[in-house]
């Protein structure tokens, strides 16, 4: 759900919560290109990722983005 849509000079930004997990998409207000985002880790602090030299319509690789489960 999305809870907040902010806007400044150079991005806007949706604020999605699920599974009170708060996710922060930043967005180009020029090209709508993904910029990054923001979340919150395990340990209660603020991680951001920003994206730059972004490539469109190109082939990658699945393993790319795979996640791995973890059993402790």
């Amino acid at each position: 759900q999305v809870e907040m849509v902010l806007e400044n000079d150079e991005t806007f930004s949706f604020e999605i919560e699920h599974n009170d997990n708060l996710l922060n998409i930043f967005f180009d207000k020029k090209n709508y290109e993904i910029k990054g985002w923001t979340t919150t880790d395990i340990y209660l602090n603020k991680v951001e990722t920003k994206l730059s030299y972004i490539e469109t319509n190109i082939m990658i690789d699945d393993r790319l983005f795979r996640i791995q489960n973890y059993i402790n």
